[in-house]
């Protein structure tokens, strides 16, 4: 974690004096978790004697952290996109949803894409839907979330806006059954 952060820097701001001073500011505002760089080196491991330093165990929890928002966040994720395509199908009557990582190797920095298909459509791009399906899948996915994360109060301030009268009574229906609201 700590060289991503020193390959980055270096990209942004090589090795201008002003730079690496402001750096090492914002790393004494951390608190400390990254151990000195030693900036003539650009090793993070050795001190100015160029004798190498053992892990620090800040950096050791940092990845202990990630493992655990990665491990917590794919739980969740995955319940969220369980939900999404149940409450996707309850309101257009069919079809189906999912979510899913735009890169599946960096979970904690991916993008998420949703995969709509309302029933007897072929989507191949949300921009395709009507205005009241992505209201609609855009619900189901509001919905979701409060499944899994609740909330003690939700403003739904014209979320049926784009809605026709029929698709009205199904978000009713929606929002006087769900236990999430």
């Amino acid at each position: 974690m700590a060289d991503c952060l020193l390959e980055r820097f270096e990209r942004l701001y090589g090795d201008e004096p002003k730079e690496v001073e402001t750096f090492n500011h914002l790393l004494l505002a951390l608190g400390r978790i990254l151990v000195p760089l030693n900036y003539t080196t650009g090793n993070i491991y050795e001190n100015d004697s160029g004798v190498p330093l053992p892990p620090m165990p800040s950096l050791k929890l940092i990845d202990d952290l990630t493992r655990r928002m990665q491990s917590q966040f794919t739980e969740r994720f995955s319940e969220i996109n369980a939900h999404f395509g149940q409450i996707f199908r309850d309101l257009f009557g069919g079809g189906s949803a999912a979510l899913s990582f735009t890169d599946e190797g960096d979970i904690l920095n991916s993008g998420i894409e949703m995969h709509v298909q309302p029933p007897g459509k072929v989507i191949l791009n949300l921009d395709a839907l009507s205005g009241g399906e992505k209201a609609l899948s855009a619900i189901a996915l509001l919905f979701a979330i409060l499944k899994v994360t609740p909330s003690p109060f939700c403003v739904l301030d014209e979320i049926e806006a784009a809605l026709d009268d029929v698709n009205v009574d199904r978000y009713a229906c929606l929002l006087y059954t769900s236990d999430a609201a």
